[in-house]
């Protein structure tokens, strides 16, 4: 018998038989499982906490004791409840969510049509492998994940789970096409927490520090930033001495960036800059990747921002808001390039779940019966002008935080 908090489990004699393959069974507050595996019968006991203090102060001692510290946390509250843009913490305190789990909740807590889409598709099935048994949803995702991205092109998508494994697959893919290894990101950029996507990421403290070496071939140009000094023509002379003192365009596979720069402090890729990019990388034979793990899913004021760029890109990560809560992510991107890798050189046997799929398809009904992009994009300058009076500063300043509605984030 062990026992992990409240939680305990016993393996018991392998030559016992159970009389039906797995059963559970509930009783008051402990849960008691019964799991019978090729080799072993396996209990497990869950008692819920009970008489246990609720209070703020008291979750964070366990949580100090229990959860590994380099899991930073911004506010000192445990949330209890949530529903649109509000949340309560374990003391019934209410908290407007500006937040919104780091640009996931577009939508809000519980959208009702992104949480019907789930029970109903729960009811169903839940797992098959897409690789083995293929299901619609996965297929109905694609599509329209296909007519949102921008370009006069035809496009596929590939799902997956997290941001981080759509920048990741971006860079297979962009290999795979173009048969070249390098990469040119942006400093101040930020583009997921595995090895990968922390050497893209432009910025040391807190996601790099300890953890290299990162692979090679990645290079960092400057990103065009007025504040600190660096314009527009200063960025694309940067990318155009990487080709000339660190690695030849042609081996350089894709130029990547994000439309607005999230962790880099929210400045926005200037138009003329995107189109000197765009003008770079085609007369190289080089891809541009819009990692749109951020800003996508209607936060700029259209579903992907890079549908407001003078061009378009040719692959697009996607992920946070596009299933209002839920672990998904997608790669979409001009069709001759996206079907580059072989068969098999694709996929992952938890990638596009099916109820996380029809949470997606939900999040994007969802936002198309409310209007939410174009809301979001009337309303961006008017909040800015709004904090900028609050502030005492010129509006125009607040630009730096994005179009619509895309910066910030906080609990109030």
């Amino acid at each position: 018998m062990h026992r992990v908090g409240e939680s305990m489990y016993s393996i018991l004699d392998p030559h016992s038989v159970l009389k039906t393959p797995q059963s559970c069974t509930w009783t008051g507050l402990e849960l008691t499982s019964t799991v019978q595996t090729s080799h072993h019968q396996i209990h497990f006991f869950t008692t819920m906490p009970s008489n246990q203090p609720t209070t703020n102060a008291a979750l964070m001692a366990r949580r100090k004791a229990a959860v590994a510290r380099g899991v930073g946390q911004t506010h000192e509250i445990f949330v209890s409840r949530a529903r649109n843009a509000e949340f309560w913490d374990v003391e019934d305190r209410r908290y407007i969510d500006f937040a919104g789990g780091i640009a996931v909740l577009n939508t809000g807590h519980l959208h009702p049509q992104v949480i019907a889409a789930v029970k109903a598709q729960l009811d169903l099935y839940t797992h098959t492998c897409f690789q083995v048994v293929a299901y619609e949803p996965y297929v109905e995702l694609s599509e329209k994940l296909n007519a949102l991205a921008p370009g006069n092109f035809a496009k596929k998508t590939l799902l997956l789970s997290t941001g981080a494994e759509a920048v990741e697959n971006a860079v297979k893919v962009a290999r795979a096409y173009t048969k070249r290894p390098g990469i040119i990101a942006f400093t101040g950029g930020y583009h997921g927490r595995t090895n990968m996507t922390l050497g893209m990421t432009g910025k040391v403290a807190p996601y790099k520090l300890g953890f290299g070496p990162f692979p090679g071939e990645v290079f960092h140009a400057l990103y065009p930033n007025t504040l600190h000094g660096v314009s527009v023509d200063q960025a694309l002379h940067s990318v155009e001495l990487i080709l000339k003192n660190d690695i030849e365009a042609e081996r350089v596979a894709a130029f990547i960036l994000e439309p607005v720069q999230g962790e880099g402090g929210f400045y926005i890729a200037p138009p003329e800059f995107i189109t000197g990019l765009k003008a770079l990388a085609d007369r190289h034979g080089i891809l541009l990747i819009a990692d749109e793990v951020q800003t996508g899913a209607g936060r700029t004021g259209t579903w992907f921002s890079s549908e407001q760029w003078p061009v378009a890109p040719d692959l697009i990560t996607t992920a946070k808001s596009m299933a209002g809560g839920f672990p998904i992510s997608g790669l979409v991107g001009r069709a001759d390039v996206m079907d580059a890798p072989a068969p098999g050189g694709l996929g992952r046997y938890l990638c596009g779940k099916p109820h996380r799929l029809r949470r997606s398809t939900g999040r994007t009904q969802g936002f198309r019966g409310r209007k939410t992009p174009r809301t979001q994009q009337g309303s961006g300058r008017p909040s800015a002008q709004r904090f900028a009076r609050h502030r005492g500063e010129r509006s125009d300043h607040w630009r730096r935080a994005g179009p619509g509605c895309h910066g910030g984030d906080g609990a109030v």
